[in-house]
């Protein structure tokens, strides 16, 4: 009965997570198409990119997350390895890639992969759930409309 309950609350936890995930991708979506952005939404199993931004001959490759930023750390970030597919995905495609943030505020913010930069932070591995993590000080990442 122990581990059932363990369970159920495990899975809880999974789809509220994922729900936040979709709002935050959901929201930055609007936005991008607000500045008059054509918007591909990719399927739940591509881990590499969550949407592809497109208008005037011009392609965006996006990683969205919706998270906060740390709280020791001016910095946010994401998995290390989602990190590396995405730029793999935007090396192989030819294609720019950004990152976007957005939080609790509403507030979008990011930059283009290309720019950011590896450097350590501290703490970069999540003991909860033993992922390695990359993060970015949030003074080097840009408001949504002077990205795109």
């Amino acid at each position: 009965m122990a581990v059932k309950k363990e369970m159920d609350l495990i899975v809880g936890e999974m789809n509220l997570k994922n729900s936040k995930g979709e709002e935050g991708e959901n929201w930055i979506t609007e936005v991008v198409e607000s500045f008059g952005w054509n918007v591909i939404k990719f399927d739940w199993w591509q881990s590499s990119a969550d949407r592809l931004f497109y208008k005037e001959g011009k392609s965006i490759l996006a990683q969205i997350k919706h998270k906060e930023p740390r709280i020791r750390y001016p910095d946010t970030g994401l998995e290390r390895q989602r990190f590396l597919k995405f730029k793999e995905m935007i090396n192989t495609s030819g294609i720019r890639g950004v990152i976007l943030f957005t939080d609790s505020t509403g507030d979008i913010y990011g930059e283009y992969a290309d720019l950011l930069k590896d450097e350590p932070h501290g703490g970069e591995y999540n003991s909860k759930n033993g992922v390695d993590m990359i993060y970015f000080w949030l003074k080097d990442l840009k408001i949504l409309k002077n990205l795109i």
